[in-house]
């Protein structure tokens, strides 16, 4: 068996639709958006499981694009390509790169297994965004308070045409079903103070460690924190200066622990849903002309 692993790409390509509701009455602050999406995306670039090509029969229709069958002759010599399958001798002189050196034992090739990223998968997602916010303007300065959140309805996933449709929402690796982020600030003369929530789901690890079930992650809350000073702009030296400081998971939460194996490959958190830099700060000076 033989295998490559570079491919001609073409582009993936998607279908969006969505339809949505908004509502802002006039001088009250207040403003309510509910918008559903739909979306749909095919000939996305995927890893190929070869384990998969060989391990049942039932599987040949849906990967025979990339299986090449290879019938070598009883006269077959390993290192002459003339005595080769016409097959497998076109095969290593279309591809020097992957053989820049003999082939070793060439005739014991059966099949060339085409083990390249390809245009192969098809994903639909649709869900509901919603985003709450408001406004109030008081003697002690300007305040602002919004929630937006987002639930996925389904996300699917076919990694090869004719396969299975899998759900493969609330999995590892795949989108979370329910997300959000709450903001309340406060405004005055250049000041500026925004508190940060934001929410991920639980889901379910689906790769666990060998000989362990599969279990639920739990969601995860965090908060951040900004603080900011604005100079004005009338100010001849200075205006235009902005001074900010930004603490990111300002209660320092853990990520919740998630003990996987990929093949040869171990984790211990998710880094698509969470991060493990704890409390981190940011100091930005900025200045505009």
């Amino acid at each position: 068996m033989s295998a490559v692993r570079l491919r001609p790409r073409a582009p993936s390509t998607s279908t969006t639709w969505s339809a949505g509701v908004d509502f802002a009455p006039k001088t009250s602050g207040f403003r309510a958006s509910v918008t559903y999406y739909n979306t749909h995306y095919s000939n996305q670039i995927v890893g190929q499981n070869t384990g998969l090509f060989l391990s049942n029969p039932t599987f040949a229709p849906l990967y025979s694009r990339y299986i090449i069958p290879v019938n070598n002759p009883a006269t077959c010599v390993s290192g002459n390509p003339a005595t080769y399958d016409p097959v497998l001798a076109r095969f290593i002189a279309g591809h020097p790169a992957l053989y820049n050196v003999p082939v070793l034992g060439a005739c014991s090739v059966n099949v060339i297994v085409d083990g390249r990223s390809a245009n192969a998968a098809t994903t639909f997602q649709d869900g509901i965004d919603v985003q709450l916010s408001y406004t109030l303007q008081t003697g002690i300065g300007r305040w602002f308070v919004s929630a937006n959140a987002t639930r996925i309805l389904n996300q699917t996933l076919q990694t090869v045409a004719g396969g299975i449709t899998q759900d493969v929402l609330d999995t590892y690796y795949y989108p979370v079903s329910l997300r959000g982020r709450g903001q309340i600030g406060w405004s005055k003369s250049g000041f500026g103070v925004n508190l940060f929530v934001n929410y991920v789901g639980s889901y379910t690890n689906t790769i666990p460690l060998p000989g362990q079930p599969q279990s639920e992650v739990p969601s995860w809350t965090t908060a951040d924190l900004g603080i900011s000073y604005a100079v004005p702009k009338g100010n001849r030296l200075l205006g235009g200066l902005r001074l900010g400081l930004n603490v990111q998971n300002v209660t320092n939460e853990d990520p919740p622990i998630v003990l996987t194996r990929a093949g040869s490959n171990f984790g211990a958190y998710d880094p698509s849903n969470a991060n493990i830099l704890g409390r981190t700060f940011n100091f930005q000076i900025t200045k505009s002309f």
